[in-house]
């Protein structure tokens, strides 16, 4: 495939075509496995997961759910749960019209933010900055991205978003 690419692009300057070819397999690498994740899911909310399982897991952990049907997305249901404990204070979702989970976001409490490193192997990760690591994770039931925000490699935001679904 290199070398049709190196062909088709003719009369390019060769550092023009070797940048390219480096810039495309960086992307292709990365491509995370799931193994390299540490963190599955939020306070044991996963993209992909059924929404009413994911309120079975949510309803001894807090209150929330108030299953608001998003007027302008037909079908779709936005929830937000307040925790009483653990590491995530408040969580949010949004599930698809057929109910399953499309994103999840988890906001750490004070004191409790939680290494990047813990979340998952920053060598696989597609970013890692002080300020945000990005990983895009292939799992089983489909792809999805990982974005953890915060400070000094700490996050204090973490969101898993659905990059697609595989089919049964």
């Amino acid at each position: 495939m290199i070398r049709r690419l190196i062909a088709m692009a003719g009369a390019l300057p060769r550092p023009i075509i070797i940048g390219t070819i480096v810039a495309i397999c960086a992307l292709c690498a990365a491509d995370t496995k799931l193994s390299a994740i540490k963190l599955q899911s939020i306070a044991g909310v996963s993209v992909g997961m059924d929404l009413e399982r994911a309120r079975d897991v949510l309803k001894p952990l807090g209150t929330g759910g108030s299953g608001e049907e998003e007027a302008e997305e037909r079908g779709s249901v936005k929830e937000a749960w307040s925790l009483k404990s653990g590491d995530f204070k408040t969580l949010a979702y949004k599930a698809d019209e057929k109910g399953h989970i499309k994103w999840v976001t988890g906001w750490v409490r004070p004191g409790k933010e939680i290494p990047f490193s813990s979340i998952g192997d920053l060598k696989h990760a597609a970013r890692s900055q002080e300020s945000q690591a990005i990983w895009n994770v292939s799992g089983p039931s489909g792809d999805f991205r990982i974005v953890a925000r915060g400070i000094g490699a700490h996050a204090s935001v973490i969101t898993f978003m659905s990059l697609g679904r595989r089919e049964d």
